[in-house]
Formats: structure tokens, C-alpha cells, sequence
């Protein structure tokens, strides 16, 4: 009977590869195979090498390591080596081409340099700009450059966000180029930030035919500075404030005499859901007229007429009632006042020094004439002057040519006069700074509002620089560009 605790004996192994010994309790314990020593359990061993061919050792855990070939050492992993002896190399793979089509020229060979010219790795030298490439603050060919704004009544500048064909431009202000013919939807959206809190988003379209504004809108201002260059100014509408309902109630009473109609009246002027102006005789209503205001006014009588005079915001208004009971006169104006027989109006002019223009109207008989304005400073000092440029033009505008003569230096100054000086501005009426981009030189460019170009009623800007000198007066004006040739 056989010892059950014999080993049976280890079967031929395979020529080449290592059986493990089942005698052996040791891990990874191998039988010797016929020669050379085993790898370890469940490794094969390494088979014959095909002759030029390095193989693996798996036995070795050094990257790249190889088992030695029966002559000379191997070459890295996956190289090939010289064929196998009686094996000649192998030719290379034909490459298969589709005949061309009668007619059809083959493709080219991109990968050879073109005819007369030599193939080089040296980098690519850089060109000169081509002629009509864009210029900074001009646009480039078949183009306009638009600078894009939004303003409100009140505050001016707004900061609102602002859209092309609904892709943002950034925050207001933006410059951007356009097409010279077609159709632009501009956008701008309140950013609740700068006086932007209490206005209206809006979009509105404008059309433009060969560089030229053919549609506008009545709530956007777009000047023409010439040259392809345009200024779209959207102006935002305030929203209504949000107002609670007062119980009516009375601002002013004035009894009024009209001897000519032997009559004692009761002038009475009043809130209810707005102002009102009533006149009564023994409670009973004879007529009323409807006023601008909320809580603030008086009542004057003067050369047998009565007048009333309220306040909206920044406003007056007055109103002259005559004896009959009809309306003789509506005026507005920043400050009113009333005396006898005389109503004054003062209007700020909104210029860098305050101007005022002040009117006087006068009752003569059943009408009240107004007499000529006069330009200056009625209820304020001037200001000091900041921007010379600015402030002659200003003046010029004014009607004050003797102020804007002192504003040049004395070699400008030389032989000029008032009226020649008006004359080599021309006829204007406004003025607004650049704030354009600019490809250079010195001093200030102001536009010149004169006019309107187009059926879209862009409002044409003459461009003129100012340059100043060491003593802060001007040196040096001259007029740029035409307007005409955009």
C-alpha cells in the first residue's frame, strides 16, 4: 500500500516553464525543472527568445529590464531587432491610390514647399498694417464707430448697462463699430446705482443707409461728428414717484376786487389730487384752471389781474388771470417774481460760469408784453471758470463776445474783435464735448451743435480743438475735420 504521505512525483514539465513543487510549503516555492532554476508559483518562466529579439524578465522589477538573448544584449522592450536568419525584412505596405477622375487634377502635396519657393523652419516675419486697417477713435473701412450712452432729465449721466442686438456692450458709456447700412436695437437697462434707481429701461432702433441716420427715435439724441463717427444719447424716463392720497386741502386764499365788473371775488388755490386754481364769488365756483405743484404757491393781484404762482421740482409757473376771467398769460422759468404790474423770469443757462437770461413781462392794457432778455448774473455770483475752452464757447453762446475775447491769450487776441471772433465760430447752437476717442494730439475738442443732417435728424457736430498755454488762456484754435464727409 503506498505511503499516503509520499509526494507524488513531479510530472515532466513543460519545456520552458516552471511547475510548482507540492512538497514544498514555502510560498512561491517552484520544482526545478530540467535546468536552470524555477520562477516564482504562477509566474512563466521565460520561453525560448526568438532569436534577435529581447525579451522581458519577469523577474526583474528594474524598468526596462530584459532577459539576455542567446548572443549579445537585447534591446529595449518592444524594439525590433535584426530579422530572424532565413527571414528576409519585410517590404513595406503598398499604399493604395483611387485613380483621379478625367478632368480632375490630383491634389497637391501640401507637405512639399510651393514652386519657387524654399521650404525653412525660420519664423514667420511680421507684416506692416495693411492700408485700411481701423485707426484708434476712426472707424475702419464700410464701418462707424457709435459711441453708445444713457442719460436721465435729471442727474445726466446714468449707469445703466447697455445692449447691441441683445449682446451686452458693457456699463455706459460704449464705443463700439457698426455696419454702415442696416438697423440697430440699442438697449439700456438701469443699474439702480447714480441717480439710475427711478428710470425706465428702454430699447429703442435706429437705422442707418450708407453712413447716413435715416430713422431715429424722439427720446435719442445722436450727434454727427463727422467722418463715419456718431454719439447716440438714450435718455431714460423718470418713473413716477410713488404718492399717497392727501385729503384735499387749501395752499392760498386772496380776495380779488374787479371794479370794472363790480364784483368781489375769492381767489382760492387748492390740492386736490393736483393743483388747482378756483375763483369764487359766495361759494359758488365761476372757473378754475388746473396748475402744476404739489403743496407750494402764491396768489398776487396786480393792474386789476390776478396771478398765481407755483412751484414743481426745480420749475415755476405763473398764470395771470385777467378781470374777465380769462387766462392772459402762462409762463415758466426757474425764478418768479411778480411786483406791480411786472413779472420777472429767470432762467439758468446751465453754463460752467451760472448765466443767466432774465425776461420781463409788462402789462399794457388787456396784454402783457414781453420785453428783450438780458444775459448775465441776477441771483447769483459767477462761478469760477474750470475749462477755458469751455467756458468761451459758452460766452459766445451767450451773446457775451466781449467775455469770450478775455478768455484768448494776447498773440491770439491781437486784432481781434468781438463780432470777428463770432464770425470765425459761425452760427451754433449748443455746445457739447468730445468724449470720443482720440488717436492723439493736444488740447480740448468741443462739438458745436449747428443743425441737423440726414432724415434721421442726427445733430451735426463742427469739431474744434483748443490748445491753452502756460498761463492757462488759449493759444491756439483750430477747426478739425467736415462733418459733410461722413
Amino acid at each position: 500500500m503506498p505511503d499516503i504521505t509520499a509526494c507524488p512525483a513531479a510530472p515532466d514539465p513543460v519545456p520552458g516553464f516552471a511547475m510548482p513543487d507540492p512538497c514544498d510549503p514555502s510560498p512561491g516555492a517552484t520544482a526545478s525543472a530540467a535546468a536552470g532554476s524555477a520562477a516564482p508559483l504562477g509566474s512563466p518562466a521565460a520561453p525560448d527568445p526568438v532569436p534577435g529579439f529581447a525579451m522581458p524578465d519577469p523577474c526583474d522589477p528594474s524598468p526596462g529590464a530584459t532577459a539576455s538573448a542567446a548572443a549579445g544584449s537585447a534591446a529595449p522592450l518592444g524594439s525590433p531587432a535584426a530579422p530572424a536568419p532565413g527571414f528576409a525584412a519585410p517590404e513595406a505596405c503598398p499604399v493604395l491610390e483611387a485613380p483621379a477622375a478625367p478632368g480632375v487634377e490630383p491634389a497637391p502635396d501640401f507637405a512639399a514647399p510651393a514652386a519657387g519657393f524654399a521650404a525653412t523652419d525660420a519664423p514667420v516675419p511680421e507684416t506692416a498694417m495693411p492700408p485700411d486697417a481701423p485707426v484708434p477713435g476712426r472707424p475702419g473701412a464700410g464701418e462707424l464707430l457709435l459711441r453708445v450712452c444713457a442719460e436721465t432729465p435729471d442727474a445726466g449721466d446714468c449707469h445703466a448697462a447697455l445692449l447691441l442686438d441683445g449682446a451686452m456692450l458693457g456699463a455706459s458709456p460704449a464705443v463700439v463699430c457698426v455696419p454702415r447700412t442696416g438697423e440697430l436695437y440699442l438697449t439700456a437697462l438701469p443699474l439702480g446705482e447714480g441717480g439710475g434707481d427711478s428710470c425706465y429701461s428702454v430699447t429703442r432702433v435706429l437705422r442707418f443707409a450708407d453712413g447716413e441716420l435715416t430713422r431715429g427715435a424722439p427720446d435719442v439724441v445722436v450727434y454727427d461728428w463727422g467722418e463715419g463717427v456718431f454719439e447716440a444719447v438714450l435718455c431714460l424716463p423718470s418713473l413716477p414717484e410713488a404718492r399717497q392720497r392727501t385729503f384735499p386741502y387749501t395752499v392760498a386764499q386772496l380776495p380779488w376786487e374787479t371794479p370794472a365788473m363790480r364784483e368781489r371775488l375769492l381767489a382760492v388755490l387748492y390740492y386736490d389730487e393736483g393743483m388747482w386754481l378756483s375763483v369764487e364769488s359766495s361759494a359758488r365756483v365761476l372757473c378754475g384752471f388746473p396748475m402744476p405743484g404739489l403743496a407750494q404757491g402764491e396768489l398776487y393781484t396786480t393792474m386789476g389781474c390776478l396771478v398765481a404762482v407755483t412751484r414743481d421740482g426745480a420749475r415755476q409757473e405763473a398764470l395771470v388771470v385777467g378781470p374777465d376771467r380769462q387766462a392772459r398769460l402762462r409762463v415758466q422759468a426757474d425764478e418768479l417774481t411778480v411786483t406791480d404790474g411786472c413779472i420777472t423770469a429767470v432762467d439758468r443757462l446751465g453754463t460752467q460760469r451760472g448765466h443767466e437770461r432774465r425776461t420781463r413781462y409788462r402789462c399794457h392794457g388787456a396784454r402783457w408784453d414781453a420785453e428783450p432778455s438780458e444775459i448775465g448774473f441776477f441771483t447769483r455770483e459767477p462761478a469760477p471758470v474750470t475749462d477755458v475752452a469751455q467756458a468761451l464757447l459758452e460766452a459766445l453762446l451767450c451773446g457775451a463776445a466781449d467775455e469770450a475775447l478775455g478768455y484768448l491769450s494776447a498773440a491770439l487776441a491781437g486784432g481781434l474783435d468781438a463780432a470777428a471772433l463770432a464770425a470765425f465760430f459761425g452760427p451754433f447752437t449748443g455746445v457739447r464735448p468730445c468724449r470720443l476717442p482720440e488717436e492723439g494730439g493736444a488740447g480740448r475738442v468741443f462739438g458745436l451743435l449747428s443743425g441737423v443732417t440726414g432724415t434721421g435728424g442726427a445733430i451735426c457736430c463742427r469739431r474744434f480743438r483748443f490748445t491753452c498755454g502756460a498761463g492757462g488762456l488759449i493759444e491756439n484754435i483750430e477747426e478739425e475735420g467736415d462733418p459733410a464727409d461722413g
